[in-house]
């Protein structure tokens, strides 16, 4: 489990709960861009050896996370949908 450094709030936890579909799909594509662009470091910087690791660790550890809320969402028989411009 994370050790956040500040609570959740009530409101974020009720507009999670009161729409968890929503927010496990907001979620998988965070981890999932998290991710490709730990990877887009690696490729554009590959020169500089002392971020390559770390990228890469960032990377996995980022698509396990994404892996684990897409199993999620396989169970609630959820969808990806394409990624959305933010407004």
């Amino acid at each position: 489990m994370i050790d956040l450094r500040l609570p959740s709030s009530d409101e974020w936890i009720d507009a999670v709960l009161n729409d968890f579909d929503a927010f496990l799909l907001d979620h998988a594509a965070n981890e999932r861009k998290a991710s490709s662009m730990a990877m887009t470091f690696v490729l554009r910087y590959p020169d500089r050896d002392a971020i390559l690791e770390p990228m890469i660790q960032l990377a996995r550890e980022e698509l396990s996370h994404f892996h684990r809320v897409f199993k999620l969402m396989q169970t609630r028989g959820l969808r990806f949908e394409r990624d959305r411009q933010d407004r």
